[in-house]
């Protein structure tokens, strides 16, 4: 469900660390209005409440490795540590929690059926205020599938990764790592917006924003 329309078969044979990939969730057809990922769609209540759990202010603690981080101007900010997320966002910061798996059921459910296929998996959820932007281009040293569960997002991939296959202390627009200029001067290999229900995969390595 999470590729779908593309078969499982399809994707590791032709995609799987070779190329990004955008799987639409049928907008365009009207008759059929039905959500097909194995994701709940999500609201804004729904965002509200994961952030509450991973900043600390029901009466639990989050687990170990779930962290809330904010960035404001595409660089992390303590700023909203007493005032909380929700402060954040209305200020045009954006939000991310990092192992949001360990607080939000539906996330927990889907990485344990991934990991039927996936050796490892986890998500990191952001949640980012319209005209803005969390973090600049960068490369991960993880392949990434970026479901889009509210609202919209503009996306661009540019292809040939500089490293490939890049381990950590590769991760170019990571840590003091430069983009090579004539990354970002090419034109985008993959330049769309992201709705509800519409799923990004990108190979480890390419740089994305």
């Amino acid at each position: 469900q999470l590729i779908a329309p593309t078969s499982v078969d399809d994707f590791f044979s032709n995609m799987w660390q070779r190329e990004p990939q955008v799987f639409l969730h049928g907008h365009s057809n009207k008759n059929d209005q039905s959500w097909k990922r194995p994701l709940p769609q999500q609201n804004w209540a729904d965002c509200c409440d994961m952030l509450a759990f991973a900043w600390g202010s029901v009466p639990f603690r989050p687990p170990d490795g779930c962290d809330l981080l904010i960035f404001k101007g595409q660089q992390l900010t303590h700023s909203y540590d007493i005032k909380g997320p929700c402060a954040a966002l209305l200020d045009g910061a954006s939000c991310v929690v990092n192992h949001a798996e360990y607080i939000w059921a539906p996330f927990t459910k889907l990485c344990l059926e991934l990991r039927n296929r996936l050796a490892h998996v986890y998500v990191n959820s952001y949640i980012t205020p319209p005209g803005y932007q969390a973090v600049r281009p960068h490369a991960d040293d993880r392949d990434v599938f970026i479901v889009q569960l509210c609202g919209c997002k503009c996306w661009r991939v540019w292809g040939t990764p500089p490293v490939q296959f890049p381990y950590t202390d590769e991760q170019v627009g990571k840590n003091g790592l430069e983009i090579p200029s004539d990354v970002l001067k090419a034109k985008p290999l993959i330049e769309c917006v992201l709705r509800p229900g519409d799923v990004l995969y990108m190979p480890r390595g390419f740089v994305h924003e």
